[in-house]
């Protein structure tokens, strides 16, 4: 409890020296599970004449079910989970900007494959959840991010208070969205290929 009385996280999610018409403003939502538990992450990303700030918008985090499930299910349920989140923050977002992108990510590829695909016979556990985030979502909004880049990583399996900083990750965002979108992780060939 010392350690995190000393975290200091900034309230501002857009800078004031960012003129909110010139601004660029996008939502990124991450995703992840494990066995303990699955969460999801939010972060504004705001571009003005090339310099970058991503804040943290919202968090949430769930205990795994105490029926196991296998972790795919649960990516599956983490996958949900941010598009809820995502979801209330783009309606609130979009009052103010019009032409907001955003864009929701995960690092497993099943779920990606069950989102992105035109099969209908699945059990009903994941055609129900399928649904469910295809009906706030689009397939084609949805990324692939590494493991290792994945900010909700720290959601789903937890940190020590000690690493925790105003520049963490899971506060401050993935390093790779302050930079431009073709350095952002890209699939080549069906294979995750990092290329910040």
């Amino acid at each position: 409890m010392e350690t995190l009385r000393q975290l200091r996280i900034p309230r501002s999610l857009r800078f004031s020296s960012f003129p909110a018409s010139e601004t660029e403003i996008q939502l990124h939502t991450f995703c992840d599970a494990s066995t303990i538990a699955y969460g999801a992450c939010t972060y504004l990303r705001c571009e003005y004449r090339g310099a970058v700030t991503v804040r943290l918008v919202a968090a949430k985090s769930r205990v795994a079910p105490v029926q196991q499930e296998t972790v795919t299910r649960l990516e599956l349920m983490a996958a949900l989970l941010g598009v809820w989140i995502a979801k209330r923050y783009v309606f609130l977002q979009r009052k103010r900007t019009p032409n907001l992108q955003d864009w929701l990510w995960t690092d497993s590829d099943n779920v990606l494959y069950w989102l992105r695909s035109e099969a209908t016979l699945y059990a009903p556990f994941i055609s129900t959840k399928k649904e469910q985030i295809l009906a706030a979502s689009s397939a084609t909004r949805w990324r692939h991010v590494p493991s290792e880049l994945n900010p909700a990583d720290d959601y789903s399996r937890g940190i020590n208070a000690g690493e925790l900083s105003a520049y963490h990750r899971s506060l401050a965002g993935p390093a790779f969205l302050c930079k431009e979108e073709k350095d952002w992780p890209q699939r080549r060939g069906g294979a995750v290929k990092e290329v910040c």
